[in-house]
């Protein structure tokens, strides 16, 4: 007789990504179109399609975005921590890179005259933070001060919020020819992909970039961008339905972690404005227990079937990012197991 393994089994859940059933309707009529790619320009600039410019995904964007710009190694490039995933590893090895203050006092105190171009994220997505218009626009004025610098505003979150004050955009400044602003429906328009993005500028000449995405992810992108250009629809009602949900979830997360904070064995640096994600800092929970955040991390997948990651690569040393674009009752569950390992 065979006898089975007694080691727990377990499907692993990944938490580094919206879950699976965390998706939106599609466009229902998707048109005839014999050129995608210039199709999808005309939706998302209707007045001026040739100033849209299509990548694969953000990384890719950004550098396109770069090398239109003739930026290189000897440049600087100026960022705000915590700063997306993507312009790390767009601008690894490809320039200097300047970390920025995201307190508007502390950044009116920098001196911008060496960097060449700026990248924001607005609303963030590490941890959706954002700027409401009115702030978004100072800071975008003061950084148009230094002569010549460019400035590339990442605005795929600017979709919702969970506040009543929208996040700020850089859209009404395309006309001055020094900012661009830049989208990718993933995850807030298509959570389980394709990564279609583009960045749009008034003095953008070039013909469209499109690498590596192939026809049928091409139908998808557009399926999802008409699904929201309106803001109405199927798609749209139950996008809002969701993010209520996500709100609530997010809640009852934090509530299973609770005692875990008021112990300060992690420390919570903001809640988030917009988006999908959170960062924890587990500092004093891995001072304490005397390990690495790459053990931690490998403990928590290995014993409770949870995948999470570090935070390292958004500025954030021994912290975790996780992506609560989940049910309820997932967000919960990994609050308990969590206070579990954490306790």
């Amino acid at each position: 007789m065979d006898i089975e393994s007694t080691e727990a089994k377990f499907e692993l859940v990944d938490f580094t990504k919206p879950q699976k059933h965390f998706s939106y309707p599609h466009f229902a009529g998707l048109p005839e179109v014999d050129d995608p790619i210039i199709y999808i320009q005309q939706v998302v600039s209707p007045r001026n399609p040739k100033s849209v410019r299509l990548s694969r995904n953000l990384s890719a964007l950004v550098e396109d975005f770069l090398d239109c710009h003739s930026i290189g190694v000897t440049d600087t490039v100026g960022i705000q921590k915590p700063y997306p995933e993507e312009f790390f590893v767009a601008l690894s090895g490809r320039c200097r890179v300047r970390i920025l203050p995201r307190d508007p006092e502390e950044f009116f105190e920098s001196d911008l005259s060496e960097v060449k171009a700026l990248l924001l994220s607005n609303p963030s997505r590490p941890d959706g933070f954002y700027y409401p218009q009115e702030n978004y626009e100072q800071i975008l004025n003061f950084a148009l001060k230094s002569p010549g610098l460019l400035i590339l505003s990442e605005e795929s979150f600017g979709l919702f919020s969970f506040n009543n004050e929208a996040p700020g955009s850089a859209k009404n400044y395309l006309a001055t020819g020094r900012v661009f602003t830049a989208c990718t429906i993933f995850p807030a328009h298509s959570p389980q992909g394709p990564e279609l993005s583009w960045w749009q500028g008034q003095a953008i000449q070039k013909s469209p970039l499109l690498l590596n995405l192939n026809a049928e992810e091409l139908k998808l992108g557009l399926r999802a961008l008409l699904a929201f250009q309106n803001r109405q629809g199927r798609a749209v009602g139950e996008f809002q339905r969701r993010m209520l949900v996500l709100r609530k979830g997010l809640r009852d997360f934090l509530d299973e972690l609770k005692p875990a904070l008021l112990n300060n064995l992690i420390h919570i640096p903001l809640w988030p404005d917009s988006g999908f994600y959170l960062i924890i800092d587990l500092s004093q929970a891995l001072q304490r227990s005397g390990q690495s955040l790459e053990a931690w991390l490998r403990e928590v997948e290995e014993k409770y079937g949870l995948r999470l990651r570090s935070a390292a690569a958004f500025g954030f040393p021994n912290s975790i990012q996780l992506c609560f674009a989940a049910n309820p009752k997932a967000l919960r569950d990994l609050g308990k197991k969590l206070l579990l390992h954490l306790t």
